[in-house]
């Protein structure tokens, strides 16, 4: 690997616009490469669910707990490699990072292949899906932070929100496409194309990866600069301590997660059983969010730069608390699909904020070790959510038909609930913390 010395500061930007971004070679290599993978990791994602809940438990009363175990198998790298992950990426030739993550996923997919086609048993196809799950998200704890530290190299600093908002409406248009195709292509044609779209999704953001060339050298610190992988790490985790805006930022974060976590895991079951829908409809309830989401992303872009990223953060959590609150209570499929796309509208504004404003905070050569901080706290908090609302739906809660105040609850609505309290108190938190931080020395000065 080849090391580089810190760099100056950035020079200031000349105005932008979206012809500039948009003639931005390596940015738009990197966005295609992004889009693809996107599209196939919905898919991926949404046929698991399906694969398991109506096929491999169908019936079963463990089948929530075993929907929440390939979502824990996705989330525990975050904690086991994440941490070392930023570290190396530091380090690393960033784009070399990117191509093996991708080659490796890519690989590892296809092999799922010999689970479907092998017609093992129920616990032999959980454990091969568990462990291919696991470690494509090993290889996504490095390639996410690279491709976090390569968009700095790429794109000038006054046009990485507007980046980010591109970024955030593809991956709506993504999330539309995505759902609309994968539960049609499940109950058709099978899980068995599912698995070999993803596979070739990460091929192709491989070969989008390998024409791009960054400006700059993609080597962040220069090792000779500390003494020790651990001296590293501890640089970077005190660095994070000792920024106001990054720890409010993961607290906000993490009081979400714990209650967003649940609704992964337990969404299909809540249609089911609470919206009395078919397991056919999944697939319309997340393309219903999607829309939202390509709605949302248009307005967060709008928005953002006039109210400041951080008022906006603050907003929209509230508002995803107060959505969630609401589509706990209803009985019916049509309201929720209005509820979802609602609440798909407000997430773009909290993943269009925080991508600038984390970056703005963070000298280049930290950020790795920032992505690495905040992915696993963040990730630990979305684990013990699924590990809990999966294991109460399937035990304690499971017979659960409550009344109190007139409203009646059942086990998946009164999670759901908890989850959206949580996202209003995480809200009103960063309100009252979240200040309007200094830029970092090498940025400008874009209203936060």
């Amino acid at each position: 690997m080849t090391s580089q010395s810190p760099e100056p500061a950035d020079a200031p930007a000349p105005h932008s616009d979206n012809a500039r971004l948009l003639a931005n070679r390596d940015f738009i290599l990197l966005l295609a490469g992004q889009t693809v993978s996107n599209l196939g990791d919905i898919v991926f994602d949404i046929t698991l669910t399906l694969w398991i809940a109506v096929n491999i438990a169908a019936g079963q009363t463990w089948a929530p707990m075993a929907v929440s175990g390939a979502l824990l198998a996705a989330s525990l790298p975050v904690l086991v490699a994440g941490p070392i992950a930023g570290v190396f990426v530091d380090r690393w030739n960033r784009r070399n990072t990117m191509l093996l993550m991708d080659a490796v996923r890519a690989i590892l997919v296809a092999l799922l292949l010999i689970a479907d086609a092998g017609r093992l048993p129920a616990r032999a196809q959980i454990a091969a899906i568990y462990a291919v799950v696991f470690l494509v998200s090993v290889c996504s704890q490095f390639f996410s932070p690279a491709r976090v530290a390569t968009i700095v190299d790429i794109v000038d600093e006054p046009l990485r929100a507007q980046a980010a908002s591109t970024s955030q409406l593809l991956s709506s248009v993504a999330l539309i496409v995505g759902p609309a195709a994968a539960a049609p292509l499940f109950f058709r044609l099978g899980v068995r194309w599912a698995l070999i779209l993803n596979a070739l999704s990460f091929a192709f953001s491989w070969t989008a990866i390998f024409v791009v060339r960054p400006r700059k050298s993609p080597c962040g610190t220069n090792p000779a600069t500390t003494s020790s992988l651990a001296g590293e790490f501890r640089d970077g985790l005190r660095f994070f301590a000792g920024n106001s805006v990054l720890r409010t930022m993961l607290i906000a974060s993490v009081i979400v997660m714990l209650g967003g976590g649940a609704f992964n895991a337990l969404g299909i079951f809540f249609l089911t059983e609470n919206l009395h829908a078919t397991p056919e409809l999944f697939g319309i309830v997340s393309t219903t969010f999607g829309a939202g989401m390509l709605a949302g992303s248009i307005l967060a872009a709008v928005v953002a730069p006039r109210w400041g990223l951080t008022r906006v953060f603050s907003s929209a959590t509230v508002s995803v608390g107060a959505l969630i609150l609401v589509l706990a209570r209803l009985r019916s499929f049509p309201p929720a699909l209005v509820t979802l796309f609602l609440l798909g509208a407000v997430i773009p504004a909290l993943q269009v904020t925080l991508g600038p404003l984390m970056l703005k905070v963070t000298p280049r050569d930290f950020i790795g070790r920032v992505v690495s901080v905040i992915s696993p706290v963040t990730s630990a908090a979305e684990m013990l959510s699924m590990l809990l609302a999966g294991t109460l739906a399937s035990t304690v809660l499971r017979n659960l038909h409550a009344r109190a105040f007139g409203i009646t609850f059942g086990p998946y609505d009164t999670i759901l609930t908890v989850t959206g309290f949580l996202a209003l108190a995480a809200g009103f938190y960063s309100m009252v913390t979240l200040k309007q931080p200094p830029s970092h020395p090498a940025t400008g000065t874009q209203k936060i």
